[in-house]
């Protein structure tokens, strides 16, 4: 995506917090096995004594051991109809809701929530737009300057949980070969071969390194590789993503775990069947790539229900929602992260007053009221792209 060139808004907007009120929905997630939820009770109970009404469908929480009761107890307004809990001027999901979904928001009004998956489905983009929706999405809010994100928080856990996943996988005697990750005595250690240098990458590569296996990494960037490698401390091999570095390298790995996250962008590199019929027989490929389409050629997305599937002998294991192996972990990031953004867009007297001063969530949204803020959204479906400094200057004035 092109530099956002950064322009003083012509005015800034009047803070007004006196008798502030937002509702907030919490439709329950609808997507197979999604057990990850976007505000726990403790979160809820502090919105509420903010001053906002909080709209929890019943069993959001079943999945992460957070009850009915302690939503209740929190504050929120319990109900059992799902189109309520959309219907609020701020919704916020894990997974993203479907088109059919976001035609029970209420016009105008603001959704907070994953977009992998959905950037490129135009249907969605429309109904956002139709329905002139702000949409923000967890993988773009970052600033320039601070590589502290909620996307970076979440591409960790799932890194951890990919390597604890492949020492699962790899010492299955059934698919795979049995052995630890670590060597023994007159037994070398499994090596692993990651594919990206993100924050994903560095804790895998950290998580594979300290369980005692032989780490590699191929990264785009040098400066990437060069964070990693000051993050991970203990001896790795590096190098540069190439066709030629992955066809060296990939026959020899004992587990493959790819990071690369191509949202609304082509993939780096796509790993050909032929590729993959070359490598050692019984390992591991892990392909967190797969919620955006994933890396390898026979890559198809899988459930926590039937996680696995072999190709030419090797497993593949493409869960695109990985973290919800641990739920309520990430559900404990995801509420704290948004629960302070929702603190500071009370304080500023509302979601507008908020975005035109914190950067990294004015690079999160993609659609504001019926256009499209996101380039490269814009360029997938060949439609009109509007700069949202712009646009919000015009809307607010």
């Amino acid at each position: 995506m092109n530099e956002v060139e950064w322009m003083p808004m012509p005015q800034m907007l009047k803070k007004e917090t006196a008798g502030f009120s937002l509702t907030i929905g919490l439709p329950a997630e609808r997507h197979q096995h999604e057990n990850r939820v976007a505000l726990t009770p403790a979160e809820v109970n502090e919105l509420v004594e903010m001053g906002y009404t909080v709209i929890v469908e019943r069993n959001l929480g079943q999945g992460t051991c957070f009850s009915d009761h302690q939503y209740s107890e929190a504050g929120a307004v319990m109900t059992s109809s799902h189109g309520e809990a959309l219907f609020a001027d701020v919704v916020l999901r894990v997974s993203p809701p479907d088109a059919d979904e976001l035609d029970l928001m209420k016009p105008q009004s603001a959704l907070i929530t994953s977009v992998a998956g959905v950037a490129k489905d135009e249907r969605y983009l429309r109904t956002l737009l139709s329905h002139k929706i702000t949409a923000i999405a967890f993988e773009y809010i970052q600033s320039a300057a601070d590589n502290f994100s909620l996307n970076a928080l979440l591409q960790e856990i799932a890194g951890f949980n990919a390597v604890m996943t492949a020492a699962a996988l790899f010492s299955d005697n059934v698919e795979s070969q049995g052995r630890t990750l670590c060597g023994v005595a007159g037994i070398p250690p499994a090596k692993i071969l990651i594919l990206g240098s993100n924050a994903a990458a560095a804790a895998a590569a950290d998580t594979a390194s300290k369980l005692g296996a032989q780490v590699e990494v191929l990264g785009k960037s040098l400066p990437e590789l060069n964070m990693l490698i000051k993050r991970v401390k203990t001896p790795l091999a590096t190098d540069m993503l190439t066709w030629e570095t992955v066809a060296e390298s990939l026959p020899e790995a004992d587990v493959v775990i790819c990071t690369f996250q191509f949202i609304d962008t082509a993939p780096p590199i796509l790993i050909p069947a032929e590729m993959v019929s070359k490598m050692n027989p019984n390992a591991v490929i892990i392909d967190l790539s797969i919620n955006c389409g994933g890396c390898f050629e026979t890559s198809r997305p899988t459930t926590l229900r039937h996680p696995t599937y072999q190709e030419y002998q090797i497993t593949h294991y493409c869960v695109p929602n990985i973290t919800a192996t641990t739920p309520q972990t990430t559900s404990l990031i995801i509420s704290r992260f948004l629960c302070d953004a929702l603190q500071q867009i009370k304080d500023e007297g509302g979601i507008e007053n908020f975005l035109s001063l914190d950067r990294a969530w004015l690079n999160g949204v993609y659609t504001y009221k019926g256009y499209i803020t996101n380039l490269n959204i814009s360029k997938i479906h060949n439609l009109p792209f509007k700069e949202i400094n712009l646009l919000m200057a015009i809307f607010n004035k």
